[in-house]
Parts: C-alpha cells; structure tokens; sequence
C-alpha cells in the first residue's frame, strides 16, 4: 500500500485535494462492479466483452500503481486473449481477494481526505 499512498499523494501534489479524492470514490465504486461484469460475461461466454473490461480495469488500476489488481486484470486479458477461458474463474477470485484490502485502505484514505 506504500506505493498506492506515494501515487496518491503525488497526483495531489499534481492535481489538488480535489482531485484525488474524486478519483478515489469514482475507483471504489467502479472497480467492485467491473470485476462483478467480468464474472457475468465470464458466464454468458461474452470473451470479448470480459477481454475490454479487465483492458479498462488495468489502466485505471495501473494509475493509481494498485499493481497485483492491474497484474490480475493483464492476466484476465491475456488469458481471453490464448483462449484458456478455464482459467479465468481462479483468476476473478484472486482479482476479489486483492482488491479487498485494497478497498479497506482506499476507503480509509478517503474517509480521511473528506474530513479535512
């Protein structure tokens, strides 16, 4: 979480207080849903669609350097991209797992960034 937090406060130092925490309350409530699409177009057999949405969930994880959530979303992208579609039920659970603590910290910084 170091280097979330340094990220953080770099694009505040860049972009104001403002800023920041708009992208925080935009990233904690996309990031559940995106991850929750990507397991339905997982069950439908919609690749494609499954492919696009982890592509979008790497960037903006990647912009705030959450890496093991963007590492994940490569690996779902990758992985529709070789056809193991087998394998992408283990990977949404691991994409879950690691954005769990995630969540709890990103919603503490920005419970604390709302207070001052």
């Amino acid at each position: 979480m170091v280097r979330v937090l340094a990220k953080i406060n770099q694009m505040k130092d860049l972009y104001g207080d403002d800023f920041v925490t708009d992208l925080l309350a935009v990233f904690l409530e996309h990031t559940p849903r995106s991850i929750s699409q990507m397991e339905n177009f997982w069950k439908s057999g919609d690749y494609q669609k499954l492919r696009m949405e982890a592509h979008s969930l790497k960037s903006s994880s990647l912009a705030l350097d959450c890496i093991s959530l963007s590492t994940l979303a490569r690996d779902i992208e990758e992985t529709c991209l070789g056809g193991f579609y087998d394998q992408i039920p283990g990977l949404i659970q691991q994409m879950y797992n690691a954005f769990e603590p995630l969540r709890i910290f990103l919603g503490q910084e920005l419970s604390f960034r709302r207070r001052d």
